[in-house]
């Protein structure tokens, strides 16, 4: 069917419009970083607000949390859902297989407030049983786990369909055993996939609010300490809100930038790999 000529610049101008609405207030808050606000008017161009990043203690300490946090649970996330996503892979039963991937499903159509109080509930019942974990890091490691493994096997499972099974099955033939054939053959070739479930469930991770709001006191990470700000919950000076927009200008920055290095490492992995002969 032969394409209209007004339909491809109509595709293009949907396209422009869904990114403007998706990034444009994320331009307008990378702007104001640039910005000086006297009496709440803009007064010109100023880096103030990035020197100020160095004396926000609070907005630092939250940051550093963050990191932790993220790193912590998308590793766990990373290892659980990598094996679970084998696993789910090799069942024998059809409708096993379909199952397991149908409650796989939950976790990510489910609405974060539901997992955020199940979580706290269970804390409270296990506490209630005798089993105390108290230490908040223990509450958030857990629920930022659950949230983000799904999406780990939902990563993982495309790239396992790809693979030839003759591979694996070779190594055990070999004399390799399934631990062996799977760290030493299997897991190199999903390694790109591997890396790819982790820096998205490291994103997730910095991105949650919901968990980490009713699962922690004491610990703040960058989504709650703003939200504190912004609310009047803790005293914040003017230089700290400007150095918190700035702060959150270069996390934006910085995670963009490690995804499309991400992205184009496994474009380049594939095309050379469908460059090899068969």
């Amino acid at each position: 069917m032969k394409q209209k000529r007004w339909q491809k610049p109509l595709a293009l101008s949907f396209i422009v419009i869904m990114l403007l609405i998706v990034y444009l207030p994320i331009i307008v808050l990378i702007v104001f970083s640039f910005t000086e606000m006297k009496g709440g008017k803009l007064t010109g161009f100023s880096l103030e607000a990035y020197q100020n990043i160095a004396g926000a203690t609070g907005l630092l300490d939250a940051a550093l949390n963050t990191l932790i946090l993220a790193g912590s649970s998308a590793l766990i996330a990373t290892l659980l859902g990598t094996f679970a996503a084998i696993g789910i892979y090799n069942m024998k039963s059809k409708a096993a297989r379909t199952l397991m991937s149908g409650a796989n499903q939950i976790p990510v159509v489910n609405a974060d407030i539901v997992t955020a109080v199940s979580i706290f509930l269970l804390f409270i019942f296990l506490n209630n049983i005798g089993i105390r974990l108290e230490n908040e890091w223990i509450h958030l490691i857990v629920g930022h786990t659950v949230i983000t493994t799904p999406f780990v096997i939902l990563t993982v499972t495309p790239r396992l369909r790809q693979l030839n099974p003759n591979v694996y099955e070779a190594a055990l033939d070999l004399g390799a055993t399934p631990f062996q054939a799977t760290l030493k053959v299997l897991l190199p070739q999903i390694f790109t996939a591997m890396l790819a479930a982790f820096a998205l469930a490291f994103t997730l991770s910095i991105d949650d609010f919901v968990i980490t709001q009713y699962n922690s006191v004491d610990v703040s990470t960058i989504s709650t300490y703003i939200y504190k700000m912004l609310t009047g919950r803790t005293g914040t000076s003017a230089s700290v809100k400007e150095a918190a927009r700035a702060f959150s200008a270069i996390l934006f920055v910085v995670i963009m930038g490690v995804l499309l290095l991400i992205n184009i490492r496994s474009a380049k992995a594939n095309k050379n790999k469908n460059r090899m002969p068969k």
